[in-house]
């Protein structure tokens, strides 16, 4: 009797290769309402290619990768980060990193935005920051934790995403 199979076993340590993956991370600041009609009135552009480079610099991240978007009074700072696999490093490991390089330079991007509007820092107040984005945590119906930006993973599952399920 011939048998034909395959059989691949990996520790649990490792990591497969995905495609590429990114996360939007978005940092919400709310910003004194006079001052906003202030900095309208006077024609401030929030989407001015030089407040998004040095949102950007502080980050070490290319500005194209930074979206302002402003309501009333709040500023939104989205910063999309991609993890390629063409480093050579087992995915999401440079997302993890990149996360808690953002988390670490929180004060450093506030300082960035009120030497890049011309403000106080008492005219403006970080509100928040969601490290999940729209991510699904790999669609295993759990929820990602918005502070850290990882997903809370099941028993046998691991990685940012709950992406790799251990044997």
């Amino acid at each position: 009797e011939a048998k034909i199979g395959c059989s691949l076993i990996t520790p649990q340590t490792q990591r497969r290769m995905l495609q590429d993956s990114n996360v939007t991370i978005t940092l919400n600041y709310d910003i004194d309402e006079l001052l906003y009609a202030d900095l309208i009135a006077n024609g401030t552009d929030f989407e001015d290619p030089n407040f998004i480079t040095a949102i950007a610099n502080e980050l070490g991240i290319d500005p194209a990768l930074v979206q302002v978007n402003v309501a009333d009074s709040s500023i939104e700072v989205d910063i999309t980060l991609v993890d390629d696999t063409l480093d050579g490093e087992p995915i999401n490991d440079d997302l993890i990193d990149a996360i808690n390089d953002i988390s670490l330079e929180l004060n450093n991007i506030s300082s960035a935005l009120i030497d890049s509007l011309g403000i106080s820092s008492n005219d403006i107040s970080f509100d928040s920051a969601d490290f999940c984005g729209d991510r699904t945590c790999s669609g295993l119906n759990v929820e990602c934790n918005h502070a850290t930006g990882f997903c809370e993973c099941p028993p046998g599952y691991g990685g940012i995403d709950c992406q790799f399920k251990h044997k």
